[in-house]
C-alpha cells in the first residue's frame, strides 16, 4: 500500500472515531454532544471563559471604547455608552440616576400588575448551579406584599416629583431612552442629562432646583 493510500485510510478511520465521539445515545434514543477533548476542549474552553466577548467587540466598534471600558455595565444601553463617550464630569452620579430610574419604574409596574415593558429571558438562561446566600448576600425582604406595593408607588411618585424639575421634553426624552427604549439612538441628549440630575439631586437628598429650559 502507498504512503498516500496508508494516509488516506488513515484519515477515514479517524474521521468515523470522531463521528462516534461527536454524540452519545442517552436514554430512549436521544442524541446528546459528546464532551470535547484535546484541541477541540481548549478552543472550546477559551470561547466559554468570555461569554461576553462577541458582545464587547460589538461595543468597541461601534464606540471606539477601550475593552476594559466596554466590559461596564453602563456600556450596555444607549444612555450609558453615551456618558462614556462624553466624559460628563458627573457621569458616574448619572449612572446611579440611571440605574435607580429603572428601578423604581419596574418595581412600579409589577406593584401595579402592568405588563412587562421588554420582553423576558428565557427559564434556560438562569443559573443552573446550587443558590446559596453568604455575609454579602442582602438580607431578606420581610415586607408584606401589601408592604411592598406601598413603597413601590411611594419611591415611583417620589420619582415623578423629582422629574418634574425638567421640563417636559427632557422627562420623555429620559423615560424613553433609560426605560422604554434603551438600545435606541438618544436624541436630546441634553435633555436626558437636566432629567437625570434631578433624579440625582433626588437620590442625595439635595434641594431640588428647576432645571428645565425655557
Amino acid at each position: 500500500m502507498s504512503k498516500t493510500r496508508a494516509r488516506t485510510a488513515a484519515q477515514k478511520r479517524r474521521d468515523k472515531r470522531k463521528a462516534r465521539q461527536a454524540t452519545i445515545t442517552l436514554a430512549g434514543g436521544l442524541k446528546a454532544p459528546q464532551r470535547p477533548t484535546g484541541r477541540d476542549r481548549r478552543h472550546t474552553n477559551q470561547q466559554e471563559d468570555d461569554p461576553m466577548q462577541t458582545a464587547i467587540q460589538a461595543r468597541m466598534r461601534h464606540t471606539g471604547l477601550t475593552a476594559d471600558r466596554a466590559r461596564l455595565d453602563m456600556a450596555g444601553c444607549a444612555v450609558g455608552r453615551r456618558l462614556l463617550t462624553d466624559r460628563i464630569s458627573d457621569a458616574e452620579d448619572l449612572w446611579q440616576a440611571v440605574r435607580h430610574l429603572r428601578s423604581v419604574i419596574i418595581t412600579y409596574d409589577r406593584a401595579v400588575r402592568a405588563p412587562n415593558r421588554h420582553a423576558q429571558c428565557l427559564r434556560i438562561m438562569a443559573p443552573t448551579d446550587t443558590m446559596h446566600a453568604d455575609a454579602s448576600s442582602p438580607p431578606p425582604d420581610e415586607r408584606t406584599p401589601e408592604e411592598r406595593d406601598r413603597q413601590a408607588v411611594t419611591a415611583y411618585m417620589a420619582l415623578q416629583g423629582w422629574l418634574s424639575h425638567a421640563d417636559g421634553a427632557a422627562r420623555s426624552a429620559c423615560l424613553r431612552h433609560v426605560v422604554d427604549e434603551p438600545d435606541e439612538p438618544v436624541r436630546d441628549w441634553s435633555g436626558i442629562v437636566l432629567a437625570l440630575r434631578c433624579v440625582s439631586d433626588g437620590i442625595k437628598g439635595q434641594k431640588l432646583q428647576w432645571r428645565g429650559r425655557g
